[in-house]
């Protein structure tokens, strides 16, 4: 069965109608309804579809799209955790997400398309679809459709810091705010174990394994220093994530025993210096070992 590429639409608010009286973009209305711009956002989505379709060698027949096209209720509580289930559904169930703007030129990262990337609830949907899809060893195809109907592929989702993630982004309700972050605690502590144990097995005897910018936090320590051990991984990089002092002692502990790693990159992981005291003992006396901890 083909799943569904997901077509994202700029949100309405859920008190606008959708009608077919001349109503601006800007007051809500999900697509331009008079003038020059009529139905562009729909016309915009009907090119890339079929470019998309093209360039895939997909079969056109076989196609299914989840439009977005109305905003998740936010004046009824319970209907409102239904459109939050329903978007979080659709995201994982989909091969492809499609993002029209109006720009000519889109930026390379998501997170920096306007009118879009800076959105909270956008920005939980884009998250969970690529965490999704890496999860399950595949390719999480994310484009924007720029304004002539040409397709721009964004890389993997990357979060640099806690200034791209979803709880960071802009919401029309601050107290939608604890939803977003409980949404996105979920979907990492799901996620970094089973990516985890993905890269550490592919890495297997002697593979370089890279988990830099994975979100790893000092909870997931037990699980990152279990695939080590199991895979005898012998090179590592957990760079640019959280692991902090918490997440070292853990780290350390493991090193006192293993025997099969011989480099580790701890860079940026906010780790103090009770941390790095505790890492550097767990290898005095490895000849060769490399540890870097610059940027802690």
């Amino acid at each position: 069965m083909f799943l569904p590429p997901s077509l994202r639409l700029t949100h309405a608010r859920s008190n606008v109608p959708l009608t077919r009286v001349p109503i601006p973009a800007s007051a809500g209305c999900p697509d331009w309804q008079s003038g020059e711009k009529k139905d562009l956002k729909w016309r915009m989505i009907c090119a890339g579809v079929e470019k998309l379709i093209k360039e895939q060698g997909l079969k056109a027949e076989d196609v299914m799209l989840w439009v977005d096209w109305q905003s998740i209720c936010q004046d009824d509580t319970e209907e409102k955790l239904k459109g939050v289930r329903s978007l979080i559904k659709y995201a994982t169930l989909s091969d492809y997400m499609l993002v029209p703007t109006e720009e000519k030129r889109l930026p390379h990262y998501p997170q920096k398309i306007p009118g879009y990337g800076s959105r909270g609830w956008c920005r939980v949907e884009y998250f969970i679809f690529s965490l999704a899809a890496e999860m399950r060893g595949r390719k999480a195809p994310l484009f924007g459709i720029e304004r002539d109907g040409s397709l721009r592929q964004c890389p993997r989702v990357t979060v640099r810091g806690d200034g791209d993630m979803p709880s960071q982004g802009a919401l029309s309700k601050l107290s939608d705010k604890a939803l977003v972050r409980g949404l996105e605690d979920t979907m990492i502590d799901a996620y970094v174990p089973v990516l985890v144990e993905l890269k550490c097995k592919a890495g297997a005897g002697g593979g370089d394994v890279n988990l830099n910018l994975k979100m790893i936090r000092d909870c997931h320590a037990e699980a990152l220093c279990q695939a080590v051990n199991k895979y005898e991984v012998e090179e590592l990089q957990v760079s640019y994530n959280q692991l902090g002092d918490a997440g070292a002692a853990a780290i350390a502990a493991m090193l006192r025993t293993n025997r099969s790693l011989t480099v580790l990159y701890l860079s940026d992981n906010k780790i103090g210096d009770a941390g790095q005291k505790v890492l550097r003992e767990a290898v005095k006396g490895r000849e060769g070992f490399e540890l870097k901890l610059r940027g802690v």
